[in-house]
């Protein structure tokens, strides 16, 4: 599915404030699309993909809004956290939080096959989201340009794409719960390539700060939670 399709939600996280002070839960800026224009823009995307009739297009996009809300909010809530790997675990949990509420919801208005498309829409949706929240969190701190800031965005949109791949991969490898030992092992690859890319765009006093800003957030995370499962 075409990136303009699925990158409602995407642009709401661009449009978010940058990492502020931990804790503090940001108002949306005035030129943050509403939960209405996301589902809007999505839906319309998705009459064509899917092939929505008449009678479902309607229902269909109710439930995005529904789905937008909870992610808009669950977004501007984590603005002013801190970053970090650890962050974007969590926008990938509250992001996926609201697509499995939206994907349970549509189970009855939606063909097998038109869930299957929609499945991958929000895969897209999912991971354009965590790469435009986290170059948004970052902009600031580390200076970027706006052609950095795609950049970065795209980066970790790879990044979270590789992680999804991994998980899944993994799991039906081995199980669902025999996986979570395999999964941290193969994760500070994933860590080593997301780094090594952010090195090709980054300048080395911006890629500094970014390791500067990672360790002191996996400190605080330590302190606050000494283990953590993927």
């Amino acid at each position: 599915m075409k990136r303009s399709i699925v990158g409602a939600a995407a642009l709401a996280l661009a449009l978010l404030p940058a990492a502020g002070t931990r804790g503090a839960t940001p108002e949306a800026p005035p030129e943050m699309p509403s939960a209405e224009q996301m589902a809007e823009r999505f839906t319309a995307g998705l009459l064509e993909s899917l092939g929505l009739t008449d009678e479902q297009a309607p229902r269909v996009q109710a439930v995005l809004v529904d789905m937008m809300q909870r992610q808009r909010q669950s977004l501007l809530r984590q603005a002013g956290e801190e970053i970090g790997p650890a962050a974007m675990r969590a926008l990938m949990q509250e992001v996926s939080a609201a697509q499995t509420a939206a994907r349970e919801a549509l189970t009855g208005v939606l063909t097998e096959e038109q869930l299957a498309g929609f499945d991958r829409a929000l895969g897209d949706q999912r991971a354009q989201a965590v790469g435009e929240g986290m170059a948004r969190r970052l902009e600031q701190p580390l200076d970027l340009s706006p052609k950095q800031r795609d950049e970065v965005a795209a980066i970790f949109e790879k990044h979270v794409r590789a992680r999804a791949e991994l998980i899944a991969s993994t799991r039906s490898a081995t199980g669902r719960f025999g996986a979570s030992r395999a999964i941290r092992e193969k994760l500070p690859e994933l860590q080593r390539q997301l780094e090594q890319d952010l090195s090709q765009v980054l300048s080395p006093e911006q890629l500094a700060k970014y390791r500067e800003i990672v360790a002191e957030a996996r400190r605080s995370r330590g302190r606050a939670r000494p283990t953590e499962t993927p």
